[in-house]
């Protein structure tokens, strides 16, 4: 279990004002609650005061303030820092001069004030009656006591918020060569690190929905801490899509499982965007299908032209800033579906079902039996039996398939659609080819990835056999295996 100390700042009257001026320094995303809105207050002079303002910001600092009621004391101290270090010098002076240069005059005229009398001044001596709060800074591992330590830093600065009750912002660049002295007067082991402190390392804590389906698509939750940087996602080595950061919290769109398959699957949390990948096919002819592809193309692994694109490699979950990890299960029928079409679209189901390549192709025999996953019965006009030794030609052969879906439709909720309507084609739907033009079809599959270019292009990814393969790409079929050939849909409506 993780915890975080947070700086809570005290107002009197200005915490709004304070709170929108340390949102033009640093962004992010800001929420104000006044004591009207949250009911906490009978004063009407306190309703529009804020009874609790949070700042999270991109670089995952989280702030938080209010006005102090007007029933309770209120004093301004000057004995209280907070520091912000980080590796990148430009970065942190561009935010001090937000401070110095921002357009709040009554904030930019504290901070000129305070960076004055830090000038000018000799350092205070903590008041008797109350010591100063000291926090110890670790730098390159080594351990420094003090309120802010400046020690021996390589491109590093340090911005500090001296910034309880009105006191402002005060920046400091901070650069010095490696070998310059460490703040005990000789040169620490850590000096000239850029290695960020253990409080500020990203964590991932809980997740929700820790399962989820085998087909994907849901979101996901992760929180945790400073997360904010966070662009990139994956899922047992699969890129998510729709992956959202704030400070304490990661959305994402759960890819489907690699090859539908349960189990468990490592979150991996990265600070680079990834770009998702249409899965790449495999291909087998242990079944001596390819014979009864009657393709005039290439294949998919030798096609010189649009060949389907072996995906992109991702990075090793090892190299993540966070990770945490969530359960891929089959709780729908399409995931069940799906998950028998992985499973024997190279392993053929011999002892149930046999095999229909002797006596011209697997293919209907292949999508009939994912159909009995996904949750349909045998019918008299619709069947298997005795290891295929007995078949209806509706179960086993396309031409006579086709026309008894459209004929069935009603009872199985299904919509007959053109190559044109592929935007409304899900995992699951059923694919017929004609390769010759002769309206007769040819060729059948089970759709398994439907995948979006970033240039709104749908691919369309199915599970077959003849040939085998997981995932074969519809146009490349139509265009390159088979120049000339048509393909027409059978969707599901829900």
């Amino acid at each position: 279990m993780t915890s975080r100390l947070t700086p809570y700042l005290g107002f009197r009257d200005d915490a709004r004002q304070a709170m929108e001026f340390y949102r033009s320094v640093f962004g992010g995303e800001l929420h104000l609650g006044t004591f009207g809105e949250m009911g906490a207050s009978d004063d009407p002079a306190e309703a529009d005061k804020i009874m609790h303002g949070q700042l999270e910001t991109p670089s995952g600092y989280l702030i938080m303030g209010a006005d102090t009621p007007n029933g309770m004391e209120y004093s301004k101290t000057s004995n209280i820092s907070v520091s912000i270090s980080g590796d990148d010098a430009d970065d942190q002076g561009a935010v001090g001069r937000r401070v110095r240069h921002g357009d709040r005059p009554v904030r930019r005229d504290l901070a000129r004030e305070h960076h004055r009398r830090l000038s000018e001044a000799p350092a205070p001596s903590p008041p008797a009656t109350r010591p100063a709060v000291s926090f110890p800074v670790s730098v390159g591992g080594v351990t420094y006591p003090g309120t802010v330590m400046t020690a021996s830093y390589t491109r590093r600065s340090l911005l500090s918020l001296a910034g309880v009750a009105g006191v402002g912002f005060v920046a400091a660049a901070c650069s010095k060569d490696p070998g310059a002295p460490s703040a005990s007067g000789t040169a620490g082991p850590g000096a000239g690190s850029s290695s960020s402190s253990a409080a500020a390392a990203a964590s991932a804590g809980s997740l929700e929905p820790a399962q989820v389906p085998l087909a994907g698509g849901v979101t996901v939750t992760v929180t945790g801490t400073a997360l904010a940087a966070v662009r990139g996602v994956t899922v047992g080595g699969v890129v998510a899509r729709d992956v959202r950061a704030s400070a304490t919290k990661v959305t994402f769109t759960a890819p489907h499982q690699a090859m539908y398959t349960a189990g468990s699957a490592d979150v991996a949390l990265f600070t680079t965007e990834l770009t998702p990948t249409a899965s790449a096919n495999q291909s087998s002819d242990g079944n001596g299908s390819t014979a009864n592809d009657g393709q005039s193309g290439a294949t998919q692994d030798s096609a010189g032209a649009t060949p389907t694109p072996t995906t992109a490699p991702v990075p090793a979950a090892s190299s993540a800033v966070a990770t945490t990890s969530l359960a891929y299960a089959a709780l729908t029928d399409v995931d069940r579906q799906l998950e028998y079409a992985m499973r024997y679209w190279k392993d053929y189901n011999l002892a149930e079902y046999g095999t229909m390549n002797p006596i011209g192709g697997d293919c209907a025999n292949y999508v009939s039996q994912t159909l009995i996953a996904r949750g349909w019965q045998q019918r008299d006009d619709w069947y298997s039996r005795s290891a295929g030794a007995a078949h209806s030609a509706t179960w086993t052969y396309c031409p006579a398939m086709d026309p008894w879906l459209s004929t069935n439709a009603s009872t199985f909720g299904l919509t007959k659609r053109t190559i044109d309507e592929r935007d409304k084609v899900k995992v699951g739907d059923i694919v017929f080819f004609d390769w010759n033009h002769n309206d007769s079809p040819d060729h059948t599959t089970i759709v398994s990835e439907v995948f979006t270019e970033p240039d709104g292009t749908i691919r369309i990814k199915s599970a077959s056999h003849n040939q085998d393969g997981p995932y074969r790409d519809l146009d490349e079929m139509i265009t390159v295996q088979h120049p000339g050939g048509k393909a027409w849909f059978h969707t599901f409506d829900a």
